[in-house]
């Protein structure tokens, strides 16, 4: 049986909107797709036994793909340009810049979803999303989509340049199951007049997956994130932020914006996250804070599983 949540009172929880947080989300609204809308998010009750898909925002992919650039234009003989005199010719044989990026392939059985977790039910038959009640804790699939670079998520739907594993479930459906496994929504972050970091119950994070060797492995989710200067682990745990609903285009629908703008498990802070890091971490090019910790991560392809556990109070 499922019952439907209004809007601001139970799935936004204590995330309401200050003045602060207005003028965060007022930039996400200005750049928000028309067409990404939802007024409600289902969320079972606790009877749960059998799933149903969740009416969920649109979210529009990025589009990353950039034009060809054009090729030098021959001279009027028809040959191509001369190289520059005080430009290095280019050695054929160098490592070009793809090199450093190859890895193992994986094998074929890390390419097969892992089987239903024991003693957890399925929420959606869309999405690949279980609850467990009797050990209060959310379980959500997905596949490793990067292994080297800076990051400014762990998980996500659609920005996989930016994050490690992509997930097959939107951020509403999750904060929905988090919910239900007793988490308490604190607030995103707020950027002015001042810094204030997210707040909420703190979220451990566990990642498995099968290894090339056939075994199943399980790590702290903080270990395929690194920091760019000490070159340690993630040291922090998540925290449920939240997000927030905002009305979007002319229609005046709200949108949850989590959804809205993929930010989803967050490492630089966003007005918008949905689960994101009790400090402050920037979203500026210039200034990212974490890498993917490349040596602990699996092979790109490989389907891993993030085991959301809820941890009692606030860190």
């Amino acid at each position: 049986m499922m019952m439907m949540v209004v809007v601001f009172g139970t799935m936004c929880g204590g995330c309401g909107s200050s003045d602060d947080e207005t003028s965060q989300a007022s930039t996400a609204q200005e750049t928000a797709t028309p067409a990404a809308k939802s007024t409600a998010v289902a969320v079972p009750d606790k009877n749960l036994t059998a799933g149903g898909d969740q009416p969920l925002a649109t979210v529009e992919p990025p589009l990353d793909a950039e034009p060809p650039a054009d090729d030098p234009p021959a001279d009027e003989n028809g040959d191509e340009p001369a190289m520059d005199e005080d430009e290095p010719a280019m050695d054929e044989t160098a490592a070009g810049p793809n090199d450093a990026d190859k890895e193992d392939e994986p094998t074929p059985q890390q390419l097969i979803p892992l089987p239903a977790p024991e003693g957890a039910k399925r929420v959606s038959k869309k999405h690949q999303v279980w609850f467990d009640p009797q050990r209060k804790r959310v379980i959500v699939d997905g596949t490793i989509c990067l292994r080297r670079g800076v990051l400014e998520l762990l998980a996500c739907q659609t920005k996989t340049h930016e994050a490690v594993i992509q997930l097959n479930a939107p951020p509403s459906v999750v904060h929905a199951m988090l919910l239900l496994a007793g988490a308490e929504t604190g607030a995103p972050a707020v950027f002015h007049p001042e810094y204030r970091p997210p707040t909420g119950s703190e979220i451990v994070v566990k990642a498995s997956w099968v290894d090339k060797h056939g075994d199943l492995r399980e790590v702290d989710a903080r270990q395929f994130v690194r920091n760019v200067k000490t070159r340690e682990a993630l040291q922090q745990n998540w925290v449920f932020s939240g997000s927030h609903f905002e009305k979007v285009g002319d229609s005046g629908e709200e949108v949850y914006l989590a959804d809205n703008y993929d930010d989803f498990i967050c490492i630089s802070n966003f007005p918008t996250a949905m689960m994101d890091l009790p400090m402050e971490s920037s979203d500026k090019a210039d200034f990212l804070l974490y890498e993917a910790f490349s040596e602990n991560i699996p092979p790109t392809g490989t389907h891993v599983r993030l085991t959301l556990i809820p941890q009692s109070g606030e860190p």
